[in-house]
């Protein structure tokens, strides 16, 4: 289950993990809402897909109650991160559930509170809980989570791409812009160096600095790529790959970078800490004179890195749920569902 269908995240990784389900396992996707953009290609590589209302309304817990109850499914994997008390009650008591928690999500201060209760509420009712990384695991465990770690991985085509053996003498930025992903700073620091960017992603999150810097640098003759776009070909020719987010659950985007040997300068930050004991992985603090002369020792080496990296692939990913699925099938039936009577067993 997930929220609306829409080209992001956990929808290209079903995608691209399709082929790799073991022959015979059904696969449904559940989506909220009436905004599916994404829905066809979901189709069109082998799901079914269920449409239910948003599952924060009573119309839409009651949906997809029905929709479990008639569709009989072994389990449920939620990767939503919203509604949670409500998306295991609709389950009742006939579908165990496995639950991803992709994000860094607070586990202090005032916005915590609904996540504490929560959790001592429903994730007693909760087979497995997932995370797409170490960092998210450990985030986890401050509310009393035990998360099985599961990598995010990348498109078959990272996979199949042959790097080249030097790097392109640009940086380049991946991933839609908010104020989360921080792109302002590692374009400010673009701009001091003053050498070539390709940007890839949505701008409509842009802050008015970002755009701003964004048309210096296409003034300039400098911008060689703006806009959505498919990030391998231009991954492929870069020479150093640019993250400075203030917290992530994974970012697939730094994954498909290391899979076409990019060096990478991501920000010293949750959620990508994961990454910085890895060859070519460099860790920084939130300073943009660090990140601009970074950016230039990086471009200057000339090379990209081909040293060990996780298996990124949706193969790997595949395999890593479907044994999580059926160590969860093989357990005995799950027990009630908050506000369930035992004697309604």
């Amino acid at each position: 289950m997930l929220g609306p269908l829409r080209p992001s995240g956990m929808e290209r990784m079903l995608v691209s993990a399709a082929p790799f389900w073991p022959e015979g396992s059904r696969h449904v996707v559940i989506g909220q809402g009436d905004d599916h953009p994404f829905r066809a290609d979901l189709e069109a590589a082998g799901y079914r897909v269920v449409t239910v209302p948003p599952i924060r309304s009573r119309d839409g817990v009651a949906a997809l109650s029905r929709a479990l109850s008639e569709g009989k499914p072994d389990l449920l994997h939620v990767h939503t991160e919203g509604a949670f008390f409500n998306a295991v009650r609709a389950t009742r008591r006939h579908v165990r559930v496995v639950r991803t928690v992709h994000n860094i999500l607070p586990v202090r201060g005032r916005r915590s509170w609904s996540r504490k209760l929560q959790s001592r509420l429903v994730d007693r009712y909760v087979d497995v809980f997932i995370a797409p990384s170490s960092d998210v695991a450990s985030n986890e465990a401050h509310i009393g989570r035990e998360c099985t770690t599961i990598l995010n991985w990348v498109g078959q085509g990272f996979i199949d791409a042959e790097p080249p053996s030097k790097a392109g003498d640009y940086a380049i930025i991946v991933g839609n812009s908010s104020p989360i992903k921080n792109h302002v700073l590692a374009l400010e620091a673009v701009l001091d160096a003053g050498v070539p960017l390709a940007f890839v992603g949505d701008e409509s999150g842009a802050s008015t600095r970002e755009r701003e810097i964004l048309a210096q640098v296409e003034s300039e003759g400098r911008l060689l790529c703006r806009g959505v776009r498919d990030p391998l070909p231009w991954l492929l020719g870069a020479g150093v790959f640019l993250m400075p987010s203030r917290h992530e659950g994974m970012g697939v985007a730094l994954a498909e970078a290391l899979q076409m040997g990019v060096p990478a300068l991501i920000a010293d930050a949750p959620g990508l800490r994961w990454a910085a004991s890895i060859e070519g992985v460099t860790a920084l603090p939130y300073e943009r004179s660090v990140w601009a002369r970074a950016i230039l020792e990086a471009l200057g080496a000339g090379h990209g890195t081909r040293g060990w990296h996780p298996d990124f692939s949706p193969a790997r990913g595949a395999t890593e749920y479907t044994e999580v699925y059926s160590s969860v099938v093989r357990t005995n039936r799950p027990g009630k569902v908050a506000g369930e009577r035992a004697d309604d067993r």
